[in-house]
């Protein structure tokens, strides 16, 4: 079912956000049934954060579709971003990287609204690297278009590496570095991070044919246990943080779809599908009051 969303006009001041958890990962190629690009992020954030969908009107650039947030319900404007989709179908998506470094005067946010605004594709990215990744943020940044994905790790210092898949294939990450020069900017990792990414990594290597009812599942898998045998749901996919699950499939003929699905605390349970076609991208924005 395709929901009537309230879209709102946005020109953005963004400011480093707080840091939060989460587990990423993309296939594309024939890896995929159908689908040509399926993109997926399970993001976990603190109980006291706001979340909603935007469709965004920057005032130079391409539109794009984001799921935004607030880091506490008070904070007037819903400043930074989750992950997103423009209307040339770039992806970005973002996992915080926990470091005590602290650097650099451009946000992880700031980063993900200017590839939105100005980039068609991955290849088109990679070439402004420079630019874009060398004053970010502690982020690891997943960029895919229908034909590549690149997992890109900020660090400290303007260093920054990029892992690279062409089709077909895939890519993972969570919360920390991974690419030996970033690992000595690791601040100490937590249990959640690591296993996560092993679990992923898992599930991605013993499934063939991904399809979005596969990647939906593997975003709800719960496989760690306590030491009683319980269900331990701070070190799971699923996690006791997950506040929104948004899947990106662009199919090889036609618009991409997403579907996004919300478990705010402080909103109601929902899932919203849409169909990112021509129609939608040139609906009038409401401005935001």
């Amino acid at each position: 079912m395709i929901k009537k969303l309230t879209f709102c006009l946005l020109s953005l001041s963004l400011l480093s956000p707080v840091s939060n958890a989460c587990t990423l990962w993309a296939s594309v190629g024939t890896v995929n049934q159908t689908d040509q690009l399926l993109f997926i992020k399970n993001r976990d954030a603190p109980a006291n954060e706001v979340q909603r969908l935007q469709l965004v009107q920057p005032p130079t650039g391409y539109r794009y579709l984001a799921l935004m947030y607030k880091n506490e319900p008070s904070d007037k404007a819903y400043n930074f971003i989750s992950a997103g989709i423009n209307q040339l179908g770039l992806n970005v998506a973002d996992n915080d990287v926990n470091t005590d470094v602290t650097y650099g005067a451009a946000a992880g946010s700031n980063i993900m609204q200017a590839i939105l605004r100005h980039y068609s594709t991955v290849a088109d990215v990679l070439k402004d690297q420079q630019a874009l990744f060398s004053h970010g943020a502690g982020q690891n940044l997943m960029i895919a278009d229908n034909s590549q994905v690149v997992m890109v790790e900020i660090a400290p210092a303007g260093h920054y590496a990029i892992s690279r898949i062409q089709q077909p294939g895939y890519l993972y990450h969570t919360n920390h570095y991974v690419n030996a020069s970033l690992v000595p900017f690791n601040d100490p990792v937590s249990s959640s991070t690591f296993m996560r990414y092993n679990r992923i990594s898992q599930l991605l290597a013993t499934h063939t044919a991904y399809n979005t009812a596969m990647f939906e599942s593997f975003s709800t898998d719960q496989s760690t246990l306590t030491a009683d045998g319980a269900i331990d749901t701070n070190d799971n996919i699923l996690r006791k943080w997950t506040v929104a699950t948004w899947l990106v499939a662009a199919p090889k003929d036609g618009p991409p779809t997403l579907q996004l699905k919300e478990f705010n605390p402080h909103q109601a349970k929902d899932t919203i599908n849409l169909v990112l076609d021509q129609a939608f991208w040139q609906q009038t924005i409401p401005i935001a009051p």
